[in-house]
């Protein structure tokens, strides 16, 4: 694998595809729909107790955003006490928290009584993760008795950072928080040769290699890991649902409205192999 092909094809999409293809995100539309709603604030607290609570879910991802959006947008919630009781609320009634339910609920009261310092702080300046979001990664793994580079850890820090973003702040994120590696993130890096692992699935459950690999590659294209995980995401499904003959069409497909057909095609290059 040519490491420096895929290192010059991020760098090709560069930081402004990168938040192009931020905002076509269906959970950055959930949090967008939610601060017009509440203001940036009240969105930000509300997605990151709803990103405690995003695991082992009983519909698409992108219906769970989709339902909390909507549940939301009804909601009134008052204050850290109003935004706790109202994803609780979310909880009881979405069917995609139907699995570990009352699990799920005792995370989002914990987290809201024992980390409820950093939560006030982010209600009053939702703005303050984008330089650093360390504070709110680390006072969360400490409610939680979690490790902070933990995937519904590190995924609260992304959305409060896409809720920075709805409050108009056009601009990438911070470099001290960890990507959450899914299916999609473990597919790209283990595709590309980025993170080597005998199958893509180690990388989910070990996500330590994956994330070491991800912070090297931030380095060398000047994205921080929290925005990169946006390009992962968007194409790692490609090498593991298509053939290789597909690869470069779907990216450009995919790509196409937030980066060059050079640069699309020189990723799709950057695939050797198949997830399975």
């Amino acid at each position: 694998m040519d490491r420096e092909a895929v290192v010059s094809a991020i760098r090709e999409i560069g930081a402004h595809g990168v938040l192009c293809l931020e905002e076509d995100d269906p959970q950055y539309w959930a949090v967008l729909r939610v601060s017009r709603a509440h203001g940036p604030g009240l969105a930000a607290v509300l997605a990151v107790l709803n990103a405690l609570a995003s695991y082992r879910l009983a519909m698409r991802g992108e219906d769970w955003w989709s339902c909390w959006a909507e549940h939301m947008e009804r909601a009134r919630p008052a204050g850290l006490p109003g935004a706790v009781a109202a994803e609780i609320e979310f909880l009881d009634r979405c069917r995609g928290a139907a699995i570990q339910r009352e699990a799920k609920k005792r995370r989002v009261l914990r987290a809201g009584r024992e980390a409820r310092t950093a939560l006030q702080r982010l209600l009053e300046n939702p703005l303050s993760v984008l330089d650093s979001a360390a504070w709110l990664v680390e006072a969360l793994s400490r409610a939680l008795r979690a490790s902070p580079r933990s995937k519904t850890i590190v995924f609260a820090a992304k959305m409060a950072y896409y809720a920075a973003r709805a409050a108009g702040a056009r601009r990438l994120g911070p470099w001290d928080v960890d990507i959450p590696v899914d299916v999609r993130v473990a597919c790209f890096l283990y595709s590309t040769g980025l993170a080597r692992a005998r199958s893509y699935r180690d990388l989910v459950s070990r996500p330590e290699q994956a994330q070491q690999a991800v912070r090297r590659l931030a380095a060398a294209t000047g994205i921080p890991p929290i925005n990169l995980d946006t390009i992962f995401w968007r194409t790692g499904w490609i090498p593991r649902d298509l053939e290789p003959v597909r690869w470069e069409e779907a990216a450009l497909q995919v790509l196409g409205r937030c980066a060059s057909p050079s640069a699309a095609r020189a990723l799709a290059r950057s695939f050797r192999a198949r997830c399975r």
